[in-house]
């Protein structure tokens, strides 16, 4: 007797409902085509759908749309995602853009009126979505000012948390320095407050008793325009 083979093709059986992780493949994968700056410092965070949350699966590819303006900086936007197919369905998810930038922090804890070294500035990556204030990346925005304020080790600087260094204080002896067609003359003068380099002064004449307001070049020169 002869055996006969039977050969039997299973079916794929389609889902009855459409997975949260497919929304959120189609919603990240819209995001870094729409909002992407073209870094890889730019990445998506999309917000976890309601586990009880339950849509007819999609038999047609999903659509997903928003109406915000592409912005390289990011932020939290909402987009649309849609079935189209047999059994159609609309749903809106928040999601957020996260654009990661190396800032500026201090390296250990710091009092009011110290001065910032290269040893005192520490790299820290941050979203910079998350900052309300305008962060320093640059060590030369910062070295050679002083401390505002007391901070602590870990902290983001500022510019509104540095000061310029004051090299000319109220009372010093300094050379003023004046000139006009190559030809360059100097007087003696007494500050009248107290100054950073590239700041403006008032400074009085040693000899006349005359107040002039010069820019200070270094501790002991001051350039009057």
């Amino acid at each position: 007797m002869c055996a006969s083979l039977v050969s039997v093709r299973a079916e794929t059986k389609q889902p009855q409902f459409q997975s949260h992780e497919s929304i959120k493949e189609a919603v990240e994968k819209f995001m870094a085509t729409r909002y992407d700056a073209g870094g890889s410092a730019t990445s998506f965070q999309v917000s976890r759908l309601d586990p009880r949350l339950k849509l007819k699966y999609c038999d047609q590819p999903l659509h997903v749309h928003s109406g915000s303006q592409p912005n390289p900086r990011g932020g939290r936007v909402t987009v649309q995602v849609a079935c189209e197919g047999t059994s159609p369905w609309r749903i809106y998810v928040p999601a957020e853009i996260r654009n990661m930038v190396q800032v500026l922090s201090l390296s250990r804890p710091m009092s009011a009126g110290e001065r910032v070294t290269e040893a005192d500035l520490a790299p820290l990556t941050v979203n910079a979505n998350q900052q309300t204030q305008a962060y320093l990346t640059d060590p030369a925005q910062a070295i050679g000012q002083v401390v505002a304020r007391p901070m602590q080790a870990g902290q983001i600087l500022t510019q509104t948390d540095l000061n310029i260094a004051q090299i000319v204080h109220r009372g010093d002896h300094v050379t003023m320095m004046a000139g006009t067609g190559g030809i360059t003359v100097s007087a003696e003068g007494i500050a009248q407050a107290a100054a950073g380099q590239g700041q403006r002064v008032m400074v009085k004449n040693s000899r006349s008793g005359q107040l002039v307001e010069g820019i200070v070049r270094d501790a002991h020169t001051v350039v009057i325009p």
